[in-house]
C-alpha cells in the first residue's frame, strides 16, 4: 500500500470510529454484518449485503466487517470495516485469518455496542461473528447461501474429509439464533446438513426496473458486439468456476451449432476456470460464437446485457439461490436451468423458464425449441417478469423488522 493509500485508510478509520460513537448513542438497533467476500470481488452474496445495507442504513446502524483489499478498506454508502487480509490474484479473492483480523478490527469490536450479529459465511468471518455472539449474547443470524457439501467435496475428493468439513461448517449454523435462507428448497438443504433450528425466509431481489428504451438499448448492445438480427443471443452471468456447470454450457453450444442455429453466446464474469472454459469452447467448435465479456461491475451496463439477451443459460446445480435469474426477469429475459437444481425451484417449467435434463442433447433440444418459437420466447419473458421479479424494497422492510424484533429479544447491550 502506497503513502496516499495509507493516508486514505487512516482518515477513513478515524471516520469509522466517530460513526461508532454516534451509533452507540443514537438509540437505533445496531447490526454487525460479517462476510468472507466483498468488493472488488462481486458475487451474489456481496450484492445481497450491499443492497440490504444501503437500504436499511437510515433505519438501523449497520457495520459491515469484511476483508480489506490490498490493505485498504473498500468504501460504500454505509460503514465498512476492512479486516486484515491477503489478496490472491489468481482467484481474485481476499482471504482472512481468523487468528489475526487486525488491531483496528479489535478496537472497533471492543467499542461497538451490538444488538444483532449477522454472518453471510460460516468460514473465518463467520467464526469471528460466532465469537462475538458468545461474548455479547446478541442474537446471531446465519444466512445459508451455498451448497457447502459440494464445495468441500470438490476441493477434497474425500467423503470423510467432506463429512468433517461439513460438521465444522454446521457448527456456526447450529450455534445461531436462527438461519435465513431464500426458499423451501434451500431450507431443505440446510436441514439435510443437520440444522434443526429456526428458519426465516428472506428472498433475494433486485433494484432493476424495466426501462422504456429497452428495445433501443438491446439493439445498441447487439450492434456493439456484431450480433446479427438473425442470431439468437445467449448469456451466462456469474463467476467462471466449474461448480456452475459452465463446461456443460460449452457442450450444449456445440450441439446447437450442429443443429444449424445461428447464435452468439456471452460469458459475463471471470474466475479461475476461464482458461479451461475457453479450451472447452474451442473443443466444441464454437469459439467464433462465444464472446468473453469479463467481469461487469457497473449495474447499468450489466442491465444492457440482460436486456439484449434472448435466453440466459444457468445450468448450475451449485447455487442455492441466484440473484441472476431475478435480474434477468426484471429485463423480461427467461432462464434455462437443469433439473434437480435448487435455483430452478422458483420457476414454473415452460411458463416462466426452462427446466431441462442435465443431458447435452436434451438440454440443447429444449433450448432450440424455445428460441426458434418467437411468440413462446416472448411470452416466457413476460411471465418471468410477472412471476420472478422481486424488488429490494419488498425484501428490506421485512429484513429491518426482523432485526428490530431480534434486538428486542436479545440481551442488553454490553
Amino acid at each position: 500500500m502506497d503513502k496516499a493509500a495509507k493516508q486514505r485508510e487512516k482518515e477513513y478509520r478515524s471516520y469509522v470510529e466517530k460513526k461508532v460513537e454516534e451509533f452507540n448513542a443514537n438509540g437505533k438497533v445496531t447490526v454487525a454484518v460479517f462476510c468472507d467476500a466483498f468488493f472488488p470481488s462481486v458475487d451474489g452474496v456481496v450484492m445481497v449485503i450491499d443492497n440490504v445495507a444501503r437500504r436499511i442504513a437510515d433505519r438501523c446502524n449497520v457495520v459491515v466487517f469484511v476483508p480489506g483489499h490490498n490493505g485498504e478498506t473498500v468504501k460504500r454508502d454505509y460503514v465498512v470495516v476492512g479486516v486484515r487480509s491477503r489478496y490472491f490474484k489468481g482467484i481474485n479473492y481476499d482471504a482472512v485469518s481468523f487468528f489475526n483480523l487486525g488491531s483496528f478490527y479489535r478496537r472497533i469490536i471492543k467499542k461497538l455496542k451490538v444488538d444483532v450479529i449477522h454472518a453471510h459465511s460460516p468460514f473465518m468471518m463467520g467464526l469471528a461473528a460466532l465469537k462475538l455472539h458468545k461474548k455479547t449474547g446478541a442474537p446471531f443470524v446465519m444466512t445459508f447461501h451455498s451448497q457447502y457439501k459440494k464445495d468441500i467435496y470438490k476441493e477434497t475428493k474425500s467423503r470423510l474429509l467432506t463429512a468433517i468439513g461439513l460438521k465444522l461448517v454446521m457448527h456456526s449454523f447450529n450455534s445461531s439464533t436462527e438461519v435465513w435462507t431464500m426458499h423451501e428448497m434451500s431450507a431443505a438443504t440446510v436441514r439435510e446438513y443437520g440444522y434443526k433450528g429456526k428458519i426465516e425466509f428472506m428472498p433475494n431481489a433486485t433494484d432493476y426496473v424495466y426501462p422504456a428504451d429497452a428495445d433501443k438499448r438491446a439493439e445498441n448492445l447487439r450492434e456493439k458486439y456484431g450480433v446479427k438480427e438473425s442470431e439468437k443471443l445467449f448469456s451466462f452471468v456469474g463467476r467462471l468456476v466449474s461448480q456452475k456447470n459452465i463446461f456443460f454450457i460449452a457442450e450444449v453450444l456445440g450441439n446447437l451449432k450442429r443443429r444449424g442455429l445461428p447464435f452468439k453466446m456471452m460469458f459475463i464474469g471471470d474466475g479461475p476456470d476461464r482458461k479451461e472454459l475457453e479450451k472447452r469452447i474451442a473443443a466444441a467448435g464454437v469459439s467464433n460464437e462465444c464472446i468473453m465479456i469479463g467481469r461487469v461491475s457497473d449495474k447499468d451496463i450489466l442491465e444492457d446485457y440482460y436486456i439484449a439477451t434472448d435466453l440466459l443459460l444457468f445450468p448450475s446445480k451449485y447455487d442455492v439461490s441466484s440473484i441472476i435469474q431475478i435480474e434477468a426477469a426484471a429485463m423480461k429475459t427467461p432462464c434455462a436451468f437443469v433439473e434437480d437444481s435448487v435455483t430452478s425451484c422458483t420457476v414454473t417449467a415452460d411458463v416462466d423458464g426452462l427446466i431441462l435434463p442435465e443431458d447435452v442433447e436434451k438440454f440443447a433440444s429444449g433450448v432450440y425449441d424455445l428460441v426458434t418459437d418467437e411468440n413462446r420466447l416472448l411470452k416466457m419473458g413476460e411471465k418471468a417478469h410477472e412471476n420472478i421479479y422481486v424488488t429490494w424494497e419488498d425484501v428490506v422492510d421485512k429484513t429491518c423488522r426482523r432485526y428490530i424484533e431480534l434486538a428486542g429479544s436479545g440481551k442488553v447491550k454490553k
